[in-house]
């Protein structure tokens, strides 16, 4: 995660630079995704010490999630 967190911010940045976004909406939009990565971590925490069921309903999630990016936005 902390090789891919800088790759994320420049593509963003990239992203917002084409945007009309003001100066405060692009710091407002960037901390927000700063702060997902630690809470998802949190909660992942948490989850996995929950049972089976749970556990698996959230790996099957995330490689949902890749699967639909990696077709939608890699492969095209």
């Amino acid at each position: 995660m902390i090789a891919h967190k800088p790759a994320a911010v420049i593509a963003l940045g990239a992203s917002f630079a084409r945007t009309g976004y003001s100066w405060k909406e692009i710091i407002a939009f960037i901390t927000l995704f700063a702060v997902m990565q630690p809470i998802g971590q949190i909660v992942g925490m948490l989850a996995a010490k929950t049972s089976l069921l749970v556990d698996t309903i959230f790996v099957c999630l995330s490689g949902g999630t890749f699967i639909y990016i990696a077709c939608t936005e890699i492969i095209v």
